[in-house]
């Protein structure tokens, strides 16, 4: 691992030849190329929580119902979306989501190198398709879209955690 960047050396080399060479397309095995789409879209998806880029991954796991994805406090080294199935989120025991096909789950942990903020499980068999940090940082720059319906989704959420905090406020009172 390079002192200087939280990402593998192979990775650090592969973006300073995408500086040298722009137009060199970078692919990661089990993944679709990229977002084919004009460079003038850059509209952001009206539904943010489904992340269709990753319907075509050919590299998934299948879960059975009841398993456990992992738990608050677990490290967390990467990210995953929902091929088919369903998950809950859950914090402190409770659950605050339920998740479906063409979702993502685990991106602050691997966004913010910290531990799980919550508990992942199935509600049926589920095919998860699980991004590591090298994929991710691929993903964000071969396609803006995807970096950009992120954030919204992160708006969202954050929105929503703002919400029921703010909530849980005025029942105290």
């Amino acid at each position: 691992m390079d002192q200087q960047h939280p990402w593998p050396v192979d990775l650090t080399a592969a973006v300073a030849a995408v500086r040298i060479a722009p137009n060199v397309t970078l692919r990661i095995e089990g993944f679709p190329g990229p977002d084919r789409r004009s460079h003038q879209d850059t509209t952001v998806s009206p539904e943010p929580r489904k992340f269709g880029l990753f319907r075509n991954a050919l590299k998934t796991s299948v879960y059975p119902s009841g398993t456990t994805i992992f738990r608050e406090g677990d490290h967390g080294h990467s990210m995953f979306a929902i091929k088919r199935g369903r998950v809950a989120i859950m914090v402190d025991g409770t659950t605050v989501d339920t998740l479906t096909e063409e979702e993502i789950f685990g991106e602050m942990a691997l966004l913010e190198h910290a531990t799980r903020t919550a508990t992942v499980a199935t509600l049926e068999e589920t095919e998860l398709v699980e991004i590591d940090e090298p994929q991710f940082y691929t993903l964000v720059r071969q396609n803006p879209h995807f970096a950009l319906q992120l954030m919204q989704l992160l708006s969202e959420r954050l929105r929503r955690a703002d919400a029921l905090y703010r909530r849980s406020q005025a029942q105290e009172q």
